[in-house]
């Protein structure tokens, strides 16, 4: 049996695996070479992302974590922030996201600034008023139940805030 054929073919398949191989390692070198370059050129912290002196210094962006899928930022940020995946998730929220309970939350109307940090707005019930959303403990002074409430506009006519 002439077994040269095969030989041949062997070779040929080495290299073509070959040639595949010294391609992907091309891409993705270049790939990861562009993302450090990325991560390097932008360096923004956490406090200079959400920092502002004006309400029309912020903007709302998606954002991934238990409880929300919206944060506020500087929208001096907004490109650095779309290039950059690790601000736009919460990774520790996410590992504890089975195990916490969230309060209903609506959809932000806005972001405003408050005391030098960007926040989301929220539709108030009352007068259709915006309300930055903090969580609001309150506590009923029939039953003496306590809740916390997504915002201080969502605290029932009557409750009693609370400190949290």
């Amino acid at each position: 049996m002439n077994l040269e054929p095969i030989e041949k073919d062997k070779k040929v398949l080495a290299l073509a695996t070959l040639f595949v191989v010294a391609l992907l390692v091309a891409f993705y070198g270049e790939r990861i070479e562009v993302s450090k370059q990325t991560s390097e050129a932008y360096s923004v912290s956490e406090e200079q992302l959400i920092s502002c002196r004006a309400d029309s210094d912020c903007t709302v962006v998606d954002y991934l974590t238990c409880c929300a899928d919206k944060r506020a930022i500087n929208k001096d940020y907004l490109e650095e922030y779309r290039l950059r995946p690790d601000l736009q998730t919460d990774e520790e929220a996410q590992r504890i996201c089975g195990v916490v309970s969230c309060p209903l939350m609506e959809d932000p109307v806005g972001s405003a600034c408050n005391v030098g940090r960007c926040e989301l707005l929220y539709e108030g019930d009352r007068g259709g008023t915006a309300c930055i959303q903090v969580i609001t403990p309150a506590r009923n002074p029939e039953t003496g139940e306590v809740r916390d409430f997504p915002t201080p506009c969502d605290v029932p006519e009557g409750w009693i805030l609370v400190g949290s």
